[in-house]
């Protein structure tokens, strides 16, 4: 009975969460079916004697108990992954849902003949496999030696089910064991598998793991990037020493000293602007704003300041994950530049010895104010050590955040506090910065708001919508104040927002476009409205911030462009950004990524995975061209060679 239950409630569970996020891509699903087979298998096996010797009337509700045990705790991690423990139970409610189905089904089908009823069990499985064919067909290709175990598995489950036989199952499940371990160690899978991540991913990262000898945290197994297996001091995150003949970080090449260009100081745009305004909007993504050719009326305002400013339209986050990219940003640098301290909260600090335009400012006499909300990674417990240089650093209104998740609308108390700040701050230069949530999850329709539709990306919508509306609050209170007409006026997103792009969803685990490009624009006095096409990111703007206030002590610290002659419709010297991202308290899984457009090149040392995109024919980064192009592979590599070599 019970083998056709857990293939329903398998479909049911997975069909159902297809729109949640990430749990029921193919990555998730596949690999980790092949795994939770195995599992199941040799679990049954142990217990088959204690079933065996339960009654008859008991057997039947224990099997589909467990069933629903291992959907839970799929759910469960497959959450953890998401950062989002409500879409977990629901993924849980569906199984549970698709369970009972597939109890209702499985009775009828135990009164058919033997022959019969092996046919509709194994027609479960296919079921099964059709769905998942259905969720992402592009990745079967890659993952296809899975759909092989889980009919062996299928098959295992249901002669424990049918005729207690341990010994024999448990021979079964040793053979799937070693077929999933063979299928680690062969090809790209690995590699493609740890990308998807969930439950096959930590399946992988497992048997890395155990192939991890000298314990660095890296394996040159199971698609592992571990140059060196014997010596902890290489592996893909080490720090590679320039110039000592060493290869640490498994590259293929010893790295050079840094010689990252400074921003060059620009004179006629220097002190035209006497405070700044600096507004960052959680997971804000390009597409969802009207001045970027969004059709639905999600931003109005920020449309008419647009008339008015110049609009970045390839606008680059510095990284996907708020605490890479908000330190590069108030830093001016790439993320690479950013020094961390040793970890003592959550996070590592940021190393005083890192540039921090707030301490810059407030050393040439600016008032320093930033309002945010208690997002954990601005608290005092973190240990981020975002307040530095701000006389006023206000974390204290509540988010509602949650398992990753933001909930209600903060953003009008946000506004009031700053307004009220900037009251206090008298005939002071000034430096405000708000900080605005909505956007990020989770996602809920605003109060007054338009109701764009009944899906996540409507109520996405509507958030941006809100936030909107707060700017204009902001933007009128500061043009009530005498503030507006001397201020440069910067808004940008710390990063974008995925929603099902390769994938994925929500930020923080890839530098695809979906994850990385943001909304940009800057009004300041005496700067000409007009559109800038090429690529910019936040240490360009930061630079070019700091250009238009006029103070210079630091400037060469930092390692953005000066968009200068961008605003006067002049090309820059430099055409790329760089982009990266790495675990925040560790360092480790780095990724790095350069826009030269409209190439756009991909880089993991830790999965070995390098591609190459051309952003104008591939907007939506499906046609890997590093195999045809290794000119332009080899020309950005260098690139991302330079920008992560320490300084």
């Amino acid at each position: 009975m019970w083998p056709a239950a857990l293939a329903f409630g398998a479909v049911e569970a997975f069909a159902a969460g297809a729109p949640l996020p990430a749990l029921v891509r193919l990555g998730y699903l596949l690999p980790g079916w092949g795994a939770l087979a195995v599992l199941v298998t040799v679990g049954v096996a142990a217990l088959t004697p204690a079933l065996a010797g339960l009654p008859r009337w008991a057997r039947g509700p224990v099997a589909p108990a467990l069933t629903v045990g291992a959907a839970f705790e799929v759910a469960r991690v497959g959450g953890t992954v998401g950062n989002h423990d409500l879409f977990a139970a629901a993924v849980g409610l569906a199984a549970l849902g698709g369970l009972a189905a597939g109890l209702a089904l499985a009775r009828p089908i135990d009164t058919l003949p033997a022959p019969t009823r092996r046919a509709a069990h194994f027609t479960a499985v296919g079921v099964v496999a059709a769905r998942i064919a259905l969720t992402n067909r592009a990745a079967i290709d890659v993952l296809g030696p899975a759909f092989v175990l889980a009919p062996l598995a299928a098959l295992a489950v249901f002669l424990v089910a049918r005729r207690p036989r341990p010994h024999a199952v448990g021979v079964i499940g040793a053979l799937l064991a070693l077929a999933l371990l063979g299928f680690g160690l062969v090809g790209s899978a690995p590699r493609a598998i740890v990308a998807d991540g969930g439950w096959g991913a930590f399946v992988v990262r497992g048997a890395r793991a155990l192939a991890d000898r000298d314990g660095d945290g890296h394996a040159h197994l199971f698609g592992g990037a571990d140059c060196a297996p014997d010596d902890p001091a290489r592996h893909p995150d080490a720090v590679d020493v320039p110039g000592d003949g060493v290869d640490q970080d498994c590259d293929g090449a010893d790295a050079v000293a840094s010689t990252w260009p400074s921003p060059t100081w620009d004179p006629p745009v220097a002190g035209t602007a006497r405070d700044l305004v600096v507004v960052t909007v959680e997971a804000l993504r390009p597409d969802v704003v009207g001045f970027l050719g969004c059709p639905l009326p999600t931003t109005p305002n920020l449309d008419a300041l647009a008339a008015d400013a110049v609009v970045f339209e390839r606008a680059y986050a510095s990284s996907s994950a708020t605490m890479i990219a908000l330190p590069a940003f108030w830093a001016g640098v790439l993320p690479s530049g950013v020094r961390f301290g040793e970890k003592t909260g959550r996070y590592r600090p940021i190393d005083p010895a890192t540039p921090w335009l707030p301490a810059t400012l407030k050393t040439a006499g600016f008032r320093t104010i930033a309002v945010v909300v208690d997002y954990d990674g601005f608290t005092a417990d973190a240990g981020a050590g975002f307040d530095r240089g701000f006389d006023v650093f206000d974390r204290d209104l509540p988010a509602g955040q949650h398992s990753g998740a933001f909930h209600g609308f903060p953003s009008a108390q946000v506004v009031d506090r700053a307004l009220a700040e900037v009251d206090r701050a008298g005939d002071a230069r000034l430096l405000l910065w708000v900080h605005l949530v909505e956007p990020h999850a989770a996602y809920e329709q605003p109060p007054g708001a338009p109701v764009f539709g009944d899906q996540d990306r409507h109520r996405y919508a509507a958030e941006v919508h809100h936030v909107d509306a707060q700017v204009a609050r902001l933007i009128d209170g500061l043009r009530a104040r005498g503030r507006w007409d001397t201020a440069a006026f910067l808004l940008t997103g710390d990063h974008g927002e995925a929603f099902g792009e390769h994938g994925v969803r929500f930020h923080g685990s890839r530098l695809h476009e979906a994850q990385v490009r943001t909304a940009a624009l800057l009004r300041a006095p005496g700067v000409a409205p007009r559109r800038v096409e090429a690529p910019v990111q936040h240490a360009d703007l930061i630079a070019t911030a700091q250009n238009l206030l006029g103070v210079r002590p630091g400037f060469d610290r930092l390692e953005g462009r000066n968009l200068a002659p961008a605003l006067r419709g002049e090309p820059l010297a430099r055409p790329e950004v760089v982009l990266e991202l790495f675990q925040q308290a560790t360092g480790r899984l780095y990724n790095g990524a350069v826009v030269r457009w409209p190439l756009k090149l991909l880089h993991a040392p830790w999965s070995e995975e390098t591609v190459l995109y051309d952003l104008a024919a591939d907007p939506g980064e499906t046609t890997d061209l590093s195999a045809a192009r290794p000119a332009d592979v080899e020309a950005l590599m260098q690139v991302l060679r330079a920008a992560r070599a320490p300084r």
